[in-house]
């Protein structure tokens, strides 16, 4: 019996760091050249208002900076973010920006 819960114990997969932060992804627009008020006009505020309305988003923070948008949007726990990625990168994605270039959008991290 021992010998059995010893091979038993051995062939269990153990995750000693359990991931435990929230899913999340983290949306990167390029907008060369322009202040950070410009970005936050152009980019920021229609990407960060267009990712509240995405199902099982809770949280949506935005940051402008001199050529750059870093929108944080983070979802409800069991978020399959592959639906949620595809909802907004595909053919049918809402245009966000007016004068910056949609391929400049990236997602740069994610998590699950």
């Amino acid at each position: 019996m021992a010998g059995w819960g010893w091979l038993s114990a051995r062939e269990i997969p153990l995750d000693a760091i359990p991931d435990l932060s929230d899913v999340q992804v983290i949306i990167r627009t390029e907008f060369p050249g322009q202040s950070p008020q410009v970005v936050e006009q152009q980019v920021t505020y229609p990407i960060t208002t267009t990712m509240l309305a995405v199902p099982g988003a809770q949280t949506v923070r935005g940051y402008s900076f001199f050529g750059d948008s870093y929108v944080y949007v983070i979802f409800a726990d069991g978020t399959d973010l592959n639906v949620v990625i595809g909802g907004f990168k595909g053919d049918e994605g809402v245009v966000l920006i007016s004068d910056a270039q949609a391929d400049a959008i990236t997602v740069i991290a994610r998590s699950n």
